[in-house]
């Protein structure tokens, strides 16, 4: 039995597997934790890279679990050269028990130059290290067609730790599409036919489509059905959840190692209006409010005319 471990969450932000991992002469596939997506890829598929996207105001944020040593975090490039070291600390936990220890793992973007890097991770130190490497990644100032997914759950969840606000970050291409305005209603059906509205409560509906013109990897489309398993999924800021009943539905050719994802998502909140607001100080303007008429109900005895003047200064 190994007693050197080390666990990684799925809703980590990136996908992670051992470097270097070769499979072995007995087994033909590539399974899908194991390894890279370019490994995965069958010999009578077409051959096809895919590199996650992140722009430079986003930060890397995943979850390492070691039960025998510290970790490091980097983004390298393709010669290997450390571009940026992420910070790494312990995390305050109920749900792991030593020797298990959770880090969170960050790696502030800003001023990083377009280009593809991997996320590269060493646990524990000497003969025992563990090294293991993301899929390749894609750094821009501005990804047009993504969109930005942050999620949390109320709780810890799927091995991942939330209790201390903890939030990931996945961006990946994807779009809003064929908006469908929906309802639940309740009519009333009279003895004549004649029909009365009793309730009625509008909502939003919308097609989530994962990918661009050339796909997306399983991995990805797997990485957005567990996101919206957590209780708090925000898509550009705004909270959606999966319609119910909706599942991930795949749009490709076996011939094709990528291809296009759908699922129907609906408004977290269905509200009745919309709010603008700003933390900015008004102006020096005065209102005035003023009631010329010193009409009022009820009992107004004692009452005289700057009582119902509102002035508003």
């Amino acid at each position: 039995m190994a007693s050197n471990k080390v666990y990684l969450p799925y809703l980590n932000d990136i996908k992670l597997v051992q470097q270097n991992y070769v499979l072995s002469d007995k087994y033909h596939i590539a399974h899908f934790d194991e390894s890279l997506f370019v490994h995965q890829i069958y010999d009578f598929q077409e051959e096809k890279k895919y590199y996650q996207k992140f722009q430079t105001n986003d930060k890397i944020y995943f979850q390492v679990i070691s039960d025998f040593g510290v970790v490091q975090v980097r983004l390298i490039n393709c010669e290997e050269e450390i571009i940026v070291t992420g910070t790494v600390a312990p995390i305050l936990n109920s749900f792991y028990n030593i020797p298990k220890v959770a880090y969170g793992c960050t790696i502030d973007l800003t001023g990083v130059p377009t280009g593809y890097y991997y996320v590269k991770v060493l646990v524990g130190i000497g003969a025992g290290q563990m090294k293991l490497i993301s899929e390749p990644i894609y750094v821009d100032v501005n990804i047009p067609n993504s969109i930005l997914f942050q999620y949390n759950h109320r709780k810890n969840f799927y091995g991942s730790i939330f209790q201390n606000g903890e939030t990931f970050s996945f961006r990946c291409e994807a779009i809003l599409t064929d908006f469908k305005p929906s309802v639940n209603s309740v009519v009333f059906e009279d003895q004549t036919a004649n029909l009365v509205s009793l309730s009625a409560t509008a909502f939003r509906s919308f097609e989530l489509v994962i990918g661009d013109g050339y796909g997306s990897p399983d991995w990805v489309a797997d990485k957005i059905n567990r996101i919206f398993c957590c209780s708090n999924a925000l898509l550009d800021g705004k909270q959606f959840v999966r319609s119910d009943g909706s599942k991930m539905s795949r749009n490709g050719d076996k011939l094709y190692p990528m291809a296009g994802w759908t699922i129907e998502v609906r408004e977290a909140k269905a509200n009745n209006g919309v709010t603008f607001s700003n933390d900015l100080p008004t102006g020096s303007d005065v209102i005035s409010i003023l009631f010329d008429e010193p009409v009022l109900f009820g009992d107004t005895a004692g009452l005289t005319t700057d009582a119902v003047t509102l002035k508003v200064k």
